[in-house]
């Protein structure tokens, strides 16, 4: 009963929604966080937690910053494991993006559904797209290019 139960539950955080075959919007990263729309203006890395990692660690934000600095902007935003190597992939638990809601209850929302490209990596940014869903209210499709913070 037990193994039937842990498979219904991983079934749920896949599924068709965000996974299709189709190609990724070539637009702006766009959608949806908790309800409300949300448009990509910059992003960065966290060089800390992507040393040594297969990925990058990188927050996301509809609102213009300095990438690199002492201070984010707040409000919604994405948080986003992208590949180091060019190409496709399917997200997964273990290659997710998450919808920071920024409400009272500073709810984050893991999406599990849809797939991410990587289309170049430089040495200062990385270049691609997603499309991720959580649920109808947390959605975003589109392409991003992100900032590399480097190790100081």
């Amino acid at each position: 009963m037990k193994m039937v139960l842990m498979m219904v539950m991983l079934a749920a955080c896949g599924g068709d929604d965000g996974d299709t075959d189709e190609p990724i919007a070539e637009q702006n990263l766009t959608g949806l966080i908790n309800g409300e729309a949300w448009d990509f203006a910059a992003g960065h890395t966290n060089a800390f937690l992507s040393e040594g990692e297969d990925t990058f660690f990188a927050s996301l934000y509809a609102d213009p910053f300095e990438a690199c600095g002492f201070g984010e902007p707040d409000g919604p935003h994405l948080i986003l494991a992208i590949p180091k190597e060019p190409g496709e992939r399917t997200l997964s638990l273990g290659l997710n993006m998450t919808f920071v809601l920024d409400n009272e209850d500073n709810d984050n929302l893991v999406g599990t559904r849809g797939k991410i490209r990587v289309d170049e990596v430089t040495a200062t940014t990385v270049t691609g797209a997603i499309r991720a869903r959580f649920d109808a209210d947390n959605e975003v499709e589109g392409e991003f290019s992100v900032t590399i913070c480097a190790d100081e």
